[in-house]
């Protein structure tokens, strides 16, 4: 039996009032703030009492990749380099799930040298960035989009601002103010910011002036509605990093839950951090504040319901929904819209989770309206969502049954969360296993085509149990209905429900009632898990206006009308028996199921292919295979080889559109042929002419061309490539890849080609010289020579006289088998550098790992084991 299991932090309630004194990690807010501010400082900056955290590591990461280099210990970044160290070459900017870190980089770069695509985590890139991208592109930034208008990925292409005057949206996201702020005394003109509309969070732009003012830096602020900076210099030798109030909020919110007093030290009270302000909330609710020095304890009461705008402090906005739901009566959370864009639609995830635990909720597109009462236990999802996890584990302390999916998602901000709620109750991480799985919700809703579609991802027999009860019994269920009423039916579906759900291992598609019987739930409890599908009424409506076998559910005159009431009645049922809540509104079954298998951590591995014929002896897999093992990201990629005639890539494009496929490398002649079957192609792959890359977002599949990086990289390790003359042997697709690269480096170049007019075209296409390859007496005065034909394959043959080759040139042979060609060896007689061809398979396919797997691969182990495996 196919057993699925499902990790989650158990919470047991505290045994009584308690007092005790929590540790906090420092801001992360603070950190990632004081982190660009030594990037942008001229010298060396020690940042102490730093947050280690997934975002700050984001951070650091991506100024490391511009060549920022920062030393990292315990809680101290020693930021050693700064902008000045960053070279102008082209960069893959990867900040994860860090929303801060996506858009500071982005504001960065703008002002640096180089060209920097800039991307994230899936998640990352469904957050907007566009008021940001505007506000750069009027000061002057060349800034294109490569995907959707207005989201990551971005690619970044200028490194100065020739304007000073910006107009950005303060109605989004501070970041993108915040953003704009630090790189502003860099400019050449003194720079002027002024706010459309009201800014939201402004504590948070607050904190960024405060860190400015640390580092020496003056703004002239306006009440938050403009700002002047003149250029000026980032100066500090050192910056302390002050505890964090988001990390401490839970903790206060657990003492005034539970009556109980919690100290927090490492606190400044006088803090402009935005959270500070949760402090006011919870004095609203009851609780006593205390200030010392460096500390802050609080001492709840009896708990009380308020009503509070929270657009000041809006990451503690679900904590309050916590303590709401405990408050007796109605509270209301206004000001909270941005937190619909945020790592998930927070909002959307309070309901559902306050729906679970029996708490009723109600919301506009920036408030939330919830009716306290008494919470019952439930399994939470966490979303991914750090916050989301942290809040209800407050809750956690108060109710039993309480169990967080997910726990590790607190490393984004606070790797130590569980660790310090151990000081006020017990918690352990719970697994909780079964064979089967139920899906409950509206006709309409997607139980019947997600049910099928999940059963066969994992292989598990589906029951649609109306259908069943129909072929059992003989009978519509329409006629049922209509013969006996609906208490015989509701009788039969009882009888069905005690029957199947003795049959292990299955999928569950359950009538739309199902829930309305405590007792057809509890025969399902020891071995399903239980998930809602809901959708809008008005969906609901299309998908059934044409069912045949629908028995009318009330009096109300229109479909939609009747889904409505039906849902209201019905509502509290679902929710209470829901261990994961689902809307299929919008979402394919397959992306559904994919979501699904998300949260059981069961999805099959995303699958990474290479395609060619033949294809049998590629190396990507063991490149590919190797790094997600050593990343330990192996349960969720894994790279195969599949041989595709040229004849078939068409077809073979259009079926994967339809499967789990995240990448697809492509040898030639596929690079070329498959480009009318994609759905969009990177600018960068279009200039050249070929493909080498598809990545699948969401069923869009996009072409990227790597083999220019491959082309490229090795050389920029070992010398300057800007006005070198190179020489690019061949025409080929590896050809144009290092016409590109070389010409974009800067260098001088020379295609030579059998055929000239082949030679031609490509020069003409690049911007480059090309001559006859009768004409390769000139390769002598060259600086660099490239081959890109197949030549070298045959180790008694080269493409070059020996004689030509010159003491101190660099010579490229892109054949990796042999590893010494008769070209390289020759190049090391006449006393050349020499570069194997497996340099560009292996640069080439670091990037492709990090479009397939949003991770840098462990470059120096792959290297180490494929050169081995060749030699």
């Amino acid at each position: 039996m196919d057993i699925l299991k499902l990790k989650a932090a158990g919470i047991k309630p505290v045994a009584g009032p308690f007092e005790t004194a929590v540790e906090v990690p420092g801001s992360k807010s603070y950190t990632n703030r004081a982190l660009l501010a030594a990037a942008l400082s001229e010298t060396p900056v020690k940042i102490t009492g730093a947050l280690l955290s997934d975002d700050t590591k984001s951070m650091s990461r991506c100024l490391n990749k511009l060549g920022i280099k920062i030393d990292i210990t315990n809680d101290e970044f020693i930021v050693k380099g700064s902008i000045k160290d960053i070279k102008d070459k082209d960069f893959e900017l990867n900040a994860g799930l860090s929303g801060i870190t996506i858009r500071f980089i982005t504001a960065l770069c703008s002002i640096v040298p180089g060209k920097q695509i800039i991307t994230g985590e899936e998640g990352l890139n469904n957050r907007p960035i566009g008021d940001l991208v505007e506000a750069l592109r009027s000061l002057g930034a060349d800034i294109t989009y490569l995907g959707k208008e207005g989201f990551p990925p971005i690619k970044v292409s200028s490194s100065s601002l020739n304007k000073s005057k910006a107009r950005i949206s303060g109605g989004t996201s501070s970041q993108f103010l915040s953003a704009l702020l630090l790189i502003s005394p860099l400019l050449k003109t003194p720079a002027e910011i002024k706010i459309e509309g009201k800014q939201i969070s402004a504590p948070y732009v607050d904190m960024t002036l405060d860190v400015m003012h640390k580092f020496g830096v003056d703004v002239k602020a306006y009440d938050h509605e403009s700002y002047e900076i003149k250029p000026q210099k980032y100066e500090a030798d050192k910056y302390h990093v002050e505890g964090d109030f988001s990390s401490a909020a839970y903790f206060f919110a657990a003492a005034v839950l539970n009556g109980s007093k919690v100290t927090v030290s490492n606190l400044n009270p006088d803090s402009k951090q935005a959270d500070r302000q949760f402090l006011n909330v919870l004095g609203e609710m009851n609780a006593k504040i205390e200030t010392g020095d460096n500390s802050i304890t609080v001492t709840g009461g009896s708990i009380r319901p308020i009503e509070v705008n929270m657009q000041k402090c809006p990451d503690q906005a679900m904590t309050m929904a916590v303590l709401a739901a405990f408050a007796p009566g109605k509270s209301t959370i206004r000001g909270i819209g941005s937190l619909r864009v945020k790592e998930t639609e927070r909002i959307v995830a309070l309901e559902n989770e306050l729906a679970k635990m029996g708490i009723s909720s109600d919301s506009t597109e920036e408030s939330l309206t919830i009716q306290g009462g008494e919470p019952s236990g439930s399994l939470i999802d966490s979303y991914g969502d750090h916050r989301i996890a942290m809040s209800f584990a407050v809750a956690g302390t108060k109710t039993p049954g309480i169990e967080i999916t997910d726990p590790g998602v607190v490393d984004k901000t606070f790797p130590g969360f569980w660790d310090e709620l151990k000081k006020i109750t017990n918690l352990s991480v719970v697994e909780r296993k079964f064979s089967s799985i139920l899906l409950v919700g509206m006709r309409g809703s997607g139980k019947t085509t997600v049910g099928k579609t999940l059963a066969k991802k994992l292989g598990k027999e589906f029951i649609d149990m109306d259908e069943y009860l129909e072929e059992k019994y003989g009978k519509k269920i329409r006629d049922i209905v209509l013969e006996d009423g609906w208490d015989r039916f509701r009788r039969l579906e009882s009888d069905i429900c005690a029957e199947v759900s003795r049959k292990k291992n299955r999928i569950f598609s359950s009538g739309g009632g199902i829930v309305l019987d405590s007792e057809n739930m509890k025969y399902f409890a020891d071995d399903c898990l239980t998930l809602l599908l809901k959708a809008e009424p008005r969906i609901l409506s299309m998908r059934i206006r044409t069912d045949k076998n629908r028995p009318e559910l009330s009096t109300q005159p229109t479909l939609i009308g009747e889904l409505g009431e039906v849902w209201r009645k019905r509502k509290g049922n679902y929710f209470r028996y829901a261990d994961f809540v689902f809307d299929t509104t919008s979402d394919s079954p397959n992306r559904i199921a994919n979501n699904i298998l998300d949260k059981l951590g069961q999805h099959t591995p995303k699958i990474c292919m290479v395609i060619g014929d033949p294809i049998k002896h590629s190396l990507s897999p063991d490149i590919h295979n190797l790094g997600y093992r050593e990343l330990g990201i192996d349960d969720e990629f894994v790279y195969e080889a599949r041989r595709v005639k040229p004849d078939n890539v068409g077809s073979f494009i259009e079926q994967i559109k339809n499967r789990d496929i995240r990448g697809v490398s492509l040898t030639m002649p596929h690079k070329e042929l498959v480009i009318p079957f994609l759905d969009s192609i990177d600018p960068i792959a279009e200039k050249i002419g070929a493909v080498n890359t598809i990545v699948q977002e969401n069923g869009i599949l996009r072409g990227y061309n790597t083999d220019w990086i491959g082309a490229v990289e090795p050389l920029r390790r070992i010398t300057e490539l800007k006005e070198k003359k190179a020489a690019i042997i061949g025409g080929g697709g590896t050809a144009k890849a290092f016409a590109y690269g070389l010409t974009r480096a800067g260098c001088d170049v020379t295609i030579y080609n059998r055929t000239v007019d082949k030679a031609r075209l490509l020069a003409e296409r690049f911007g480059c010289k090309y001559a006859d390859l009768q004409a390769i007496e000139e390769i002598k005065d060259c600086d660099i020579i490239c081959n890109t034909t197949s030549v070298g394959m045959d180790e008694d043959k080269s493409p070059i006289n020996p004689s030509l080759l010159q003491s101190g040139q660099i010579v490229y042979d892109v054949v990796y088998s042999p590893l010494k060609t008769r070209l390289l060896k020759d190049a090391e007689k006449s006393g050349a550098k020499t570069i194997s061809g497996i340099e560009m398979l292996l640069e080439q396919a670091f990037a492709q790992f990090r479009l397939f797997t949003g991770k840098d691969a462990p470059e120096e182990i792959i290297r180490k084991s494929i050169i081995g495996k060749l030699k």
